[in-house]
C-alpha cells in the first residue's frame, strides 16, 4: 500500500483531481487483493466458482468488510459536514453581497442629498449675502440722509 501510494504522489500533477479518488481506493483494493490470495482457496476461485463468493466463515474478512465500511461512514460524515460548512459560508457571502449593495445604494442616495443640501447653502448664502449688501446699502443711505438733515 505504500508503494502504491509513493506511485500516485508522484504522478499527481497528471492525474489531477482523480489523485484523491485512488487514495481512497488504494486500501479495499488491496485488502480485496489480501482475501483473494491469502485464504483457503475458496476466495481465489471466486471468479471461476461465484458460489464460493458467499461464503465468507473467515472473522478477518468481517472484521476487515467491518472496517471499510465505518471507513465508509466517517468519509461520508466528513464530507457531509464540510458540505454543509461551505453552504453556510456561501450563504453568509451571499447575505453580505445583498447588504453591501444596500448600503451603496444608501451611500449613493446620501450622496445625492447632500449635493441637493449643498446647491440649497449655496443659494442661501447667495441670499443673505445680497440681504446683507441691501442692507449695507440702507446703512450708507441713512448715515447720508443723517448727514444731510445735520447740515441743515
Amino acid at each position: 500500500m505504500v508503494a502504491a501510494s509513493i506511485v500516485i504522489r508522484i504522478f499527481e500533477k497528471k492525474l489531477g483531481r482523480l489523485a484523491k479518488y485512488l487514495y481512497i481506493s488504494i486500501m479495499p483494493v488491496f485488502g480485496a487483493v489480501v482475501i483473494f490470495f491469502a485464504n483457503d482457496g475458496k476466495f481465489g476461485a471466486m471468479i471461476l466458482f461465484p458460489k464460493s463468493y458467499l461464503k465468507m466463515d473467515s472473522l478477518v474478512i468481517w472484521i476487515f468488510i467491518g472496517i471499510v465500511y465505518v471507513l465508509a461512514l466517517l468519509v461520508a460524515v466528513v464530507i457531509t459536514t464540510r458540505t454543509y460548512e461551505l453552504k453556510n459560508i456561501v450563504t453568509i457571502k451571499d447575505d453580505l453581497l445583498v447588504s453591501m449593495k444596500k448600503l451603496e445604494s444608501i451611500s449613493e442616495q446620501a450622496a445625492e442629498r447632500t449635493a441637493e443640501i449643498s446647491t440649497s447653502t449655496g443659494e442661501q448664502v447667495a441670499g443673505v449675502e445680497k440681504i446683507i449688501h441691501s442692507m449695507e446699502n440702507v446703512q450708507n443711505g441713512i448715515e447720508h440722509l443723517s448727514v444731510i438733515l445735520n447740515n441743515r
